[in-house]
């Protein structure tokens, strides 16, 4: 009858635990049968008298003498030293001085020479130009009238308490003279504030509206309040409504800021 694999698989595994236990019985038993081997204790003696003779002999002395230590002479020498160390860097530092002194002295006297060489340079060129017909005058004339250059100023609601009348004007000008007439529509309304606000019909405030200063002039002078609320229309619409006013539109709206101005 044939042996099926599965049973030759199991004959190899029950041999294979047959073979592990035999041997760690066998290690088991070898380990235990070991007995530990004994020796014998030699105990040594020492020799007095060579102790006492290695005690005596010079070289073997490992023993240091130590001096005797005095405070005040200490104190004494490190002060000494500290002295030392600062005459040392008190001489250092003026060492340094008289050097940086003779190097600008140096630097001193070469500009000085340099600029004797450049003017006596410059006058014979002068001389020389002048001998051949050349007019060397303009280059030693200044013009006594100084041009200060004014800075720009930001014209805006927020500042306008702070701006004057003519920097407003000068900013309206430019406006129209560079075609951007919804700037030159902006600045003729805070003119026109600028103007209510000189004549104490209004009182100029970042926190104010242009219905505020409506109201705030129907109480003061109830004869603007019309004209004021039109040109109040005008600014709301062309700063923000976003669109582009022509010049047809300009020549148009202009003239009702020119009439509330008169008004006033």
């Amino acid at each position: 009858m044939p042996i099926s694999r599965k049973e030759t698989a199991s004959k190899k595994q029950e041999i294979r635990k047959f073979i592990f236990t035999a041997a760690f019985l066998w290690l088991m038993t070898a380990t235990s049968a070991q007995v530990p081997q004994s020796y014998p204790l030699n105990l040594r003696n020492f020799d007095e008298n060579k102790v006492k003779e290695i005690k005596k002999n010079p070289e073997f002395d490992y023993s240091e003498k130590v001096e005797y230590y005095d405070k005040y002479d200490h104190d004494w020498q490190w002060k000494q030293w500290r002295y030392e160390e600062y005459q040392r860097n008190k001489k250092n530092e003026h060492l340094k001085a008289q050097k940086f002194q003779e190097a600008s002295q140096a630097l001193k006297t070469t500009l000085k020479e340099n600029f004797i060489y450049v003017a006596i340079a410059i006058l014979l060129i002068c001389l020389i130009l002048m001998l051949l017909g050349f007019d060397v005058k303009p280059w030693f004339t200044f013009n006594k009238k100084v041009k200060k250059l004014k800075k720009e100023v930001v014209v805006c609601e927020d500042n306008l308490a702070t701006i004057s009348q003519e920097q407003l004007e000068v900013s309206l000008r430019k406006a129209i003279a560079q075609q951007k007439y919804n700037d030159a529509l902006r600045y003729a309304y805070l003119k026109a504030l600028q103007l209510l606000a000189k004549n104490n019909l209004i009182e100029l405030s970042q926190q104010k509206t242009n219905a505020d200063y409506q109201i705030e002039l129907q109480e003061k002078k109830a004869s603007l309040s019309e004209s004021f609320k039109a040109i109040s229309k005008i600014f709301t619409y062309i700063r923000y409504g976003e669109f582009v006013v022509s010049q047809e539109q300009f020549v148009m709206l202009f003239p009702h800021f020119e009439s509330f101005y008169q008004k006033i």
